[in-house]
């Protein structure tokens, strides 16, 4: 006990107590700071961009196309039997293009039909041919006054399984024959025409290939040989630079058809991805600084009435003058039109406070913006 007889207290046996703050927080959380806020949604809208194009293009129909390949080639040669003559030490001249020919001393004209296409895979064709002849008589500006047509070969069919094409044809035609009707035409009813006779090796054929479904094989061409008829002497035009050329058919068929699901996904990835990118614009846009109602107002000022304000590097000592404060800017444009002076401007603190004034002698004309006296 001490002197006043009150018990001694034994602070050795006491236990420190640690002060805990209930009122704090101290759950776990996450924090993303501002520019990773941007870094992750850009990468989600780039994946779902992609991930919507991925499953739209999915949705769609797949299509798988077969292609048959050919190639095909013809061409006619021929051979003229003379008349008896005194003139030429043969009586059969080779055909060539670029010779011409004595009219009154041909017999015959003996040609050869070759046809041949070739295909890329075998294939079952059903084929017919016939070589024809069309007795052409024109008249002024070239208008067909006669045009018959004769059967030169009948028509023949066949079938073939494989991967070739071939047709062989010769065929002997008897131009006097056809030269003497032409004249006997224009002499009895246009002594000023022309006349020629067009050969035609017609050629068409139908198929099958297994490797369609649907598609058939349909294809026609023909081989062409003009003689000209009326003629002292004539050269014979061969045509058939249109079968010198490559192809195909082709059957384009539907593997899969429009997937609903893939389509309803992707749309929605898309329109997830669209709201995004409106949250992405929208947090940039929150980088680009507001200007303050302040400086709406001066900024406002100097463009609208930039003609009468001066902008000052320094403001003067109004210490001996007479200070006339305005209430607002357009008591002071109102003295500016009396007095007919500039208004002078002195930004004092940036973007906080600018005085504008007109200096008229001794009197200070002035109206001091400020941004804390600017209700917001």
């Amino acid at each position: 006990m001490n002197k006043k007889g009150n018990k001694k207290i034994d602070y050795s046996k006491m236990r420190k107590v640690k002060y805990v703050n209930n009122n704090i927080d101290r759950s776990p959380y996450f924090y993303l700071s501002y520019q990773s806020r941007l870094i992750l949604l850009f990468i989600g809208i780039v994946l779902l961009c992609w991930l919507s194009y991925f499953l739209i293009n999915k949705s769609f129909a797949n299509y798988n196309t077969v292609e048959l390949d050919y190639s095909e080639n013809g061409n006619i040669n021929y051979n003229i039997s003379l008349l008896e003559n005194n003139y030429y030490s043969s009586n059969r001249l080779e055909g060539d293009s670029n010779r011409q020919y004595v009219s009154s001393l041909i017999d015959k004209i003996n040609a050869d039909f070759r046809y041949n296409s070739f295909f890329s895979d075998n294939a079952v064709l059903a084929y017919d041919y016939d070589i024809t002849g069309r007795l052409k008589v024109y008249g002024e500006d070239d208008k067909i006054l006669l045009d018959e047509k004769y059967d030169l070969l009948e028509k023949a069919e066949d079938t073939i399984y494989g991967k070739k094409l071939n047709i062989n044809k010769s065929l002997e035609i008897d131009y006097q024959r056809y030269n003497n009707i032409a004249k006997e035409y224009t002499q009895n009813y246009a002594p000023n025409a022309n006349s020629v006779f067009v050969i035609s090796m017609n050629i068409n054929y139908n198929g099958t290939y297994d490797k369609f479904n649907d598609t058939n094989l349909h294809h026609k061409t023909a081989l062409e040989m003009t003689i000209p008829l009326l003629k002292d002497n004539f050269t014979i035009s061969i045509n058939d630079k249109a079968l010198n050329a490559n192809s195909s058919f082709k059957e384009i068929t539907m593997e899969t058809s429009i997937n609903t699901v893939y389509s309803y996904f992707g749309l929605a990835c898309l329109i997830i991805a669209t709201m995004l990118t409106i949250r992405f614009i929208t947090l940039i846009l929150l980088l680009k600084p507001k200007k303050s109602k302040y400086c709406s107002l001066r900024d406002g000022y100097l463009k609208t009435y930039d003609r009468i304000i001066v902008n000052t590097k320094k403001l003067p000592r109004f210490g001996d003058t007479n200070i006339i404060d305005c209430y607002d800017f357009n008591e002071l444009l109102d003295a500016q039109e009396t007095l007919e002076l500039p208004i002078n401007y002195h930004e004092i603190v940036k973007n906080q406070k600018c005085v504008f004034y007109i200096k008229n002698g001794k009197d200070i004309y002035k109206y001091t913006l400020k941004e804390c006296d600017l209700e917001y």
